[in-house]
Order: C-alpha cells, then structure tokens, then sequence
C-alpha cells in the first residue's frame, strides 16, 4: 500500500472478492484520532474482444469492414489509433479507414478497453482482358 502519510492511498488487489479497509487519521498537534472503515468489492476488470466481419483484418481500398464488440456491455466507445471516433458507440462499427482500432466498454462500475484490432488497406487489383477483344453476336 502506498501514501499511508499523504491524503491519498493507493492499494492493489490481486485477486477478486470482497475487503474492510481502515482509514485512521490522527491529529498531530492534539493526538486525537479517529477511525473509518469501508468495504470495498474488487471485481474481475472487463477485458472486451472485438473482432472483424469475415475474421480478415483486409480493408480494400473504397470499401469498409465491419468491426464487432464481441463483449454485451452497457456503453461502447470505439477508437481508431487512440483516438475517440466520434458517433461511434454501438456494439458493431463500420470502419473504413485502415488503422488500429479498440472498443472502451463500461457495464455497471466496470469498464475495460480491447486489445489492438489492425485494419491494413489494400490497393483493388486491376482487371486486364486477355485474348480476342473482338466479339462475334
């Protein structure tokens, strides 16, 4: 536990499950003190995981690619190489720039953002007519 003399504690749980904390504070110039207790529950954080449509990170060029939250929350945020995409708060978000895209979710008090989903954009091939162009009807 850090900051047990400054107005501000930081404690670091390893594992889930329900705690009483006691905040004691004691006056120096009289040495009076005064005791509080809280309970705390420390919930497993969310861990949301996103996916693409079709499970290809392909993005061609003019098109787009449907990102999914595969995680049921009660918010979603959607971002694009760190950075809020504007509007984009449903579970699916249609993307159609390449970049690196994540999902903030929050359900209850807890919340969690994604892992890294990499959208990498493709130049279209370019169609070529080979043979006899001549067409006889």
């Amino acid at each position: 536990m850090s900051g047990q003399t400054e107005e501000r504690v930081e404690v670091l749980w390893t594992s889930t499950g329900t705690d009483t904390i006691r905040v004691s504070i004691t006056n120096t110039n009289t040495g009076c003190s005064q005791d509080t207790f809280f309970v705390v529950s420390i919930v497993k954080a969310i861990k949301p995981k996103i996916a693409s449509f079709g499970n290809q990170n392909i993005l061609c060029k003019g098109d787009s690619r449907g990102l999914e939250c595969l995680t049921d929350a009660q918010s979603y945020q959607w971002k694009r190489n760190g950075k809020i995409i504007d509007g984009a708060k449903d579970k699916i978000y249609l993307a159609f720039e390449a970049g690196e895209y994540t999902v903030h979710i929050k359900s209850g008090i807890c919340e969690g953002e994604s892992e890294i989903l990499k959208l990498i954009e493709y130049d279209n091939p370019k169609p070529s007519i080979l043979g006899d162009k001549e067409v006889v009807s």
